[in-house]
């Protein structure tokens, strides 16, 4: 998962139809590293594609469990600084339908504290960030 902030208090956040649970939620993006990739360089492959950013700098902050009881799969969380460019010469994911845009921290603390945000990756990753 990538947190990405823009100077003036703004986080990169999207909004994606879940199946699962038959609802549109709010995640950051984010994805699965690939064989032979490191975490920075999935991070930066899973940012183009999702929301057509290129960043400069990755730092991971931290990782949890993705389900403890079922799996040993983790979930990392990045970071990403630098200088903020739209890439288009990326193509997007065509099995993703997924909507970006930046929204002021405070509107997302308060979304969280409404209970308007509930996937908890999303949650955890900005603990996370929060406590770092």
């Amino acid at each position: 998962m990538i947190i990405i902030c823009q100077n003036g208090g703004k986080v990169l956040i999207q909004r994606e139809y879940s199946y699962p649970v038959d609802d549109i939620l709010y995640q950051f993006p984010g994805g699965k590293i690939e064989e032979g990739e490191t975490l920075e360089q999935a991070a930066q492959r899973e940012l183009a594609e999702e929301s057509n950013i290129l960043a400069e700098y990755f730092q991971q902050i931290g990782w949890f469990y993705a389900d403890n009881r079922r799996t040993n799969a983790k979930l990392y969380v990045v970071c990403a600084r630098g200088t903020f460019r739209d890439n288009y010469s990326l193509q997007p994911d065509d099995t993703e339908f997924i909507s970006s845009s930046w929204l002021e921290i405070g509107k997302l603390e308060q979304m969280i504290s409404d209970g308007q945000i509930v996937n908890y990756s999303m949650l955890a990753a900005w603990a996370l960030f929060k406590l770092r």
